[in-house]
């Protein structure tokens, strides 16, 4: 049987690193968030987004549950991410 890595290398030195956009990210985790009734949301001003970051998590009727939320952070602890996939924020 032949061997899968290329010249004898480890297959973590292989692991390819697949880079999603943010709104694909945001698509994946607001679908896992809303089966508890949560959606990712961005806060709409400036003000609001100095104080709480770039995206946050709240209920569907609005209260805040968790702030500064990092996308790829987020997505790994909802398992919608896998560990060889980053967040390409812009």
């Amino acid at each position: 049987m032949l061997d899968p890595t290329p010249f004898g290398a480890s297959p973590s030195e292989t692991s390819l690193s697949v880079t999603i956009t943010e709104s694909a990210a945001v698509s994946r985790i607001n679908r896992a968030l809303a089966k508890d009734s949560q959606r990712l949301v961005a806060p709409r001003s400036a003000a609001a987004r100095r104080e709480l970051g770039r995206y946050i998590v709240s209920t569907t009727t609005g209260n805040v549950i968790a702030s500064q939320c990092d996308l790829t952070e987020l997505g790994r602890e909802l398992n919608v991410l896998t560990p060889s996939e980053t967040v390409e924020v812009g």
